[in-house]
């Protein structure tokens, strides 16, 4: 009997949506074409609001079989039922919250870029219509999605070297006048009557914040939950929000999370997160090196940490597989929440200081209200080891 084999059926394909392609959009779509078809998705829609300023990329886009239109809703209404539809959502933080709703009750999962949404409200009403309708929100902290976080996050959990005491996160990324006047909504608490809350604890260093609350979780993937917050909130720069943020938040869990981060510093100073625990302290330095050591500063184990760009490829490689999969997302909304209620909760409970009157800092007179101070984190560190003794 002659037995004929049939071809194998291909799955449907994850159908990704994608809103926006400038801005750091950009960045997440020269990722996404990267791995999309790898992962098993194909990019069937884009939302572009300024195809005059980005023709060249809008016709690449067409010739692979993507439509563009110029609003969002109008790519939502056009979708095609499917358990398979995936919405990227890589745009400004006020518009986090709408977007996210409007893809899920148009049936699709969402991957939304940090923070999950400027308050608590927002993130609630994201979970709430999510579990409604029956679909996945995940979240771009793209660390989260690294294999190096889950191997170091087991590290710990399995005590290799004691109970977790405390996390320091400490780092300076200068910005200047054209960071903050890009767009809308930068050093903004609202835009457009929504929340944002744009600081170095909601945006730019939200990533080491959030990995500090997943590190610190008391069970196996659940994050920490903040109880309390101290320290003091500084503004160098002319912006409604604050620039610089010397804060230690405490947690349920008794372990203390304290951040020294700054934008107004003159001098660039990688992030680093330290976990000390009873018997030896986990150091990370980003896109460089994580490392255990014992209490007398020997190796136990080291890590290689990837770049950016490459955790940004596997987080979506991952969603959409997740996706296709049915499965739960790595960094989910209920995950990302706990940043998002920290922040708020620094912001509801502290003041923000003009910050040369809080470290006696005299600006010369030549500087520009956009100057950089110099060695401004070496002064917040000493601040913080003087109230501290």
């Amino acid at each position: 009997m002659k037995v004929t084999n049939l071809p194998a059926t291909r799955p449907e394909p994850v159908s990704v949506h994608l809103i926006g392609i400038s801005g750091y959009a950009r960045a997440v779509l020269r990722s996404l074409l990267q791995v999309i078809e790898p992962a098993g998705g194909r990019l069937v829609a884009a939302t572009v609001i300024n195809r005059g300023e980005e023709e060249e990329a809008c016709r690449a886009l067409e010739s692979r079989g993507c439509r563009i239109f110029s609003d969002y809703r109008e790519m939502l209404e056009a979708t095609e039922p499917s358990t398979r539809n995936l919405c990227i959502i890589p745009t400004s933080i006020f518009q986090h919250a709408p977007m996210t709703v409007a893809a899920i009750r148009a049936g699709h999962h969402v991957l939304v870029e940090k923070p999950l949404a400027g308050s608590v409200e927002e993130c609630q009403q994201m979970i709430r219509e999510a579990a409604i309708h029956g679909r996945a929100i995940s979240v771009g902290f793209q660390d989260m999605y690294a294999t190096q976080v889950l191997q170091i996050r087991k590290a710990l959990d399995d005590g290799i070297i004691g109970q977790m005491r405390a996390i320091r996160i400490v780092a300076s990324w200068p910005r200047d006048r054209s960071y903050y006047t890009r767009n809308r909504w930068a050093g903004k608490e609202n835009c457009d009557g929504r929340p944002v809350f744009d600081s170095p604890l909601c945006n730019a260093f939200a990533h080491f914040i959030n990995l500090a609350l997943y590190f610190a979780g008391r069970e196996p993937g659940r994050m920490a939950l903040v109880s309390s917050v101290r320290g003091r909130l500084l503004r160098f720069f002319p912006i409604e929000t604050f620039d610089t943020a010397r804060v230690s938040f405490n947690t349920q869990e008794g372990i203390e999370i304290s951040c020294v981060l700054t934008h107004a510093a003159l001098e660039r100073v990688e992030p680093q997160i330290e976990i000390v625990c009873d018997h030896g302290t986990l150091h990370w330095r980003q896109e460089d090196h994580a490392r255990i050591t014992d209490l007398r500063g020997e190796s136990l184990i080291e890590w290689a940490l990837d770049s950016e760009e490459s955790n940004r490829s596997r987080m979506l490689s991952q969603v959409i597989r997740d996706t296709h999969g049915g499965h739960a997302p790595r960094c989910s909304a209920a995950m990302a929440m706990h940043h998002v209620e920290a922040f708020r909760l620094a912001a509801r409970e502290l003041p923000v200081e003009d910050g040369p009157t809080a470290l006696a800092i005299e600006r010369l007179a030549s500087a520009s209200q956009w100057s950089g101070i110099p060695e401004l984190l070496d002064r917040l560190l000493e601040a913080e080891f003087a109230a501290s003794r």
